[in-house]
């Protein structure tokens, strides 16, 4: 069942074996405001020729999707999960997890 999930759970998860940290942003985005995480997984989500690298994904692993505000990464995440994917989202997107910093 897909969940949102405050900065601090979404960091316990992150620790869980399995699991890929997935940045949906734009590059532009990227370049901006940096990233969570040097491993990680980036989909631009905002071009629709993207939608079947979301597809491709490894349905054996987790996924932890964030954006800039979470609203993206929220509707990828309750998408995927309607997909059959297991994947949780950042709530707040990265302006929160840069808040908790």
């Amino acid at each position: 069942m897909f969940q949102s999930l405050p900065v601090s759970e979404f960091e316990k998860y992150l620790q869980q074996d399995n699991v890929v940290l997935l940045d949906v942003r734009t590059p532009e985005e990227l370049e901006i405001f940096g990233t969570i995480s040097d491993t990680q997984l980036h989909i631009d989500c905002s071009r629709p020729e993207n939608q079947s690298a979301f597809l491709d994904l490894d349905r054996s692993k987790k996924y932890a999707l964030y954006c800039f505000h979470g609203n993206r990464s929220r509707q990828i995440g309750q998408w995927l999960d309607a997909q059959g994917f297991d994947c949780v989202d950042l709530q707040g997107g990265i302006a929160a997890f840069h808040d908790e910093k």
